[in-house]
């Protein structure tokens, strides 16, 4: 339904109607780097950094309709660190991954992110120059 999609809570532009197995509130206090995701919500109330360590986000067969989906709510800010990898595993599509911050993304120099990325103010692609 046209309009649907997002709401007040996330500034609108983060809440798909998807259905998600687990949701998984502040995780690593904002700092996933070196975690290994599944799928699920991923909600956190302030800022997310992935380090150069990277990210990696894992499916199985089961989990790759396209109605499941690996979300990634974030309140403030997402940064990827240079050289910063976010890595998918068992067939995950990039196209069930969403990063969704109502502030802004970052992406270090070299960093390489799977999913759609959304921010509410900029997305800011370093190139180490």
């Amino acid at each position: 339904m046209p309009g649907s999609h997002g709401t007040s809570e996330f500034g609108g532009i983060a809440t798909l109607p998807v259905k998600s197995i687990l949701s998984y509130p502040n995780l690593g206090s904002g700092e996933i780097g070196g975690f290994v995701l599944t799928l699920g919500l991923y909600k956190w109330d302030g800022r997310v950094s992935v380090n150069s360590t990277g990210v990696t986000i894992v499916g199985t067969p089961l989990d790759l309709s396209p109605f499941l989906h690996f979300i990634f709510q974030i309140a403030t800010m997402l940064g990827f660190a240079a050289a910063s990898r976010v890595t998918l595993v068992g067939g995950v599509l990039a196209s069930n991954i969403v990063w969704a911050a109502t502030s802004v993304v970052i992406a270090g120099a070299s960093s390489h992110i799977e999913g759609v990325v959304l921010a509410k103010t900029a997305v800011t692609l370093e190139t180490g120059l």
